[in-house]
């Protein structure tokens, strides 16, 4: 448990490792930025910041997608969740609706062939008022219709100071766990788990 490195950034909150375990992302709240580092032993630029990318103000919680994709960024100062190219670290979209003073966000892998089917997957957002916002994805490039942005936020759930919200690593059923306070304002965790849905891809138009 030696320190080995010190890599200096502005203001780092919060951290998402890449799956294929070759980047750190790491948010900086005070330069709403996000610091992408390198953490492949085996490259010349190990241990070195090789991106920095602006997003909306005041960045705290980040999440990279299960598959590489894409990387969630939420704002608490702007109400925005900003995402990211998973990539090349550019910034693809930034979403608002159903966001108050965002914390912390979970991502889901994408449902192909397992879970409901459906050809997209999910972003879980926890917001500082205790609610959760629910952020469907685009299609697969192949298969599928998403709506690509925020849906909504969880029926009948607030949850009393709530602190993080992590993906359950083996549902399949896009399963997160969530910290928060009970009612005596003791420290708990509760699982959320999608239990109801239409299985297969849903075809969508203007009207629904």
């Amino acid at each position: 448990f030696t320190i080995l490195d010190t890599i200096r950034l502005s203001d780092p909150v919060s951290m998402a490792m890449s799956p294929n375990v070759t980047r750190l992302a790491v948010t900086n709240f005070a330069s709403s930025s996000v610091s992408f580092i390198d953490i492949n032993p085996l490259s010349p630029t190990f241990h070195k910041v090789v991106a920095e990318t602006r997003v909306e103000q005041g960045p705290t919680g980040i999440s990279w997608s299960p598959e590489g994709d894409d990387v969630f960024v939420v704002s608490s100062a702007a109400n925005a969740v900003t995402i990211l190219n998973g990539l090349d670290f550019t910034k693809k979209k930034t979403v608002t609706g159903f966001l108050n003073n965002p914390i912390e966000v979970a991502v889901t892998p994408r449902y192909a062939g397992f879970g409901n089917g459906s050809a997209v997957f999910y972003a879980y957002i926890l917001n500082g008022n205790g609610t959760v916002a629910v952020y469907e994805s685009g299609p697969d490039g192949v298969n599928g219709i998403g709506f690509n942005d925020i849906i909504g936020t969880i029926p009948n759930l607030v949850l009393k100071r709530p602190r993080t919200v992590k993906m359950d690593a083996v549902s399949v059923q896009s399963g997160v766990y969530i910290g928060h306070a009970d009612e005596s304002n003791l420290g708990t965790i509760s699982r959320v788990e999608l239990t109801s849905s239409p299985l297969g891809v849903q075809p969508t138009n203007g009207n629904q």
